[in-house]
């Protein structure tokens, strides 16, 4: 398992190297567009809003009361730790789906230039497949993600202090899975998996998946830079590395 994490992480290495080598850069401009374009948006006008709902949510009793008792450095964690959730968790969604028309030609290009397969032609039909295919996985895995976090969310409460340092990590390694699954889905949508077959594959690959959204999730952190390049660098990293599970290289 962390070999195939390492690994999952080390590609993004190997991923420059070939978009360097094949001079991909057109393949990154859209992308990585859109990608900035939505991280500055909710940036500039999410914050604000985020800020306010945390504090107005109305929690239980039991569960103010429990908080009540809690360190208030406990406390500032714990929301600071659910806004970054929240930014990442709407930053990662709104990406795939919006540049899934741009991922798609670029993991299809990256598996021409690997196995000698044609090359992708441009096609309204297939813009608008891929935007369907994305919305389609995207809920799924939203609300699964969702009642994840929120069962994190809550186990944290059991043991203060430690829960909040394991629901850090648990969070982040949610997340950096269901990212890797949206960077995977364009060269399984070429496979012609199903949904039941996507899940199987990355279930049977969900170390290598989390290692690759991981270092998607860290470069979401970067501005500017890492929010250009981290749409593209993560398709073309699982391209190749589920190329090679998938037994074409």
């Amino acid at each position: 398992m962390i070999d195939k994490f390492i690994a999952g992480v080390s590609s993004y290495s190997d991923a420059w190297r070939f978009i360097q080598k094949n001079k991909l850069w057109s393949f990154m401009i859209y992308p990585g567009l859109i990608s900035l374009g939505v991280a500055i948006l909710l940036l500039t006008v999410g914050v604000w809003g985020l800020e306010s709902w945390l504090h107005s949510i109305d929690l239980p009793d039991w569960l103010d009361i429990a908080i009540g008792w809690l360190p208030d450095w406990v406390e500032t964690g714990v929301i600071l730790v659910a806004e970054i959730f929240l930014m990442l968790f709407l930053f990662k969604y709104i990406v795939m789906i919006i540049a899934a028309p741009f991922m798609g030609p670029l993991s299809e290009k990256v598996e021409s230039l690997i196995t000698g397969a044609p090359g992708p032609s441009f096609s309204m039909k297939e813009v608008g497949e891929d935007i369907s295919r994305a919305v389609r996985i995207s809920l799924r895995n939203l609300i699964r993600e969702l009642l994840w976090v929120i069962l994190i969310f809550f186990v944290q409460f059991i043991i203060p202090g430690i829960g909040s340092l394991f629901a850090t990590v648990a969070m982040f390694l949610v997340q950096a899975y269901y990212a890797g699954f949206g960077n995977f889905d364009p060269l399984l949508e070429r496979q012609r998996y199903g949904v039941k077959q996507r899940v199987q594959f990355m279930k049977a690959h969900r170390a290598l998946g989390a290692g690759n959204g991981s270092v998607f999730i860290l470069l979401s952190m970067v501005p500017v830079l890492g929010w250009f390049l981290g749409p593209a660098l993560g398709t073309v990293a699982a391209t190749m590395d589920g190329l090679e599970e998938l037994g074409k290289v």
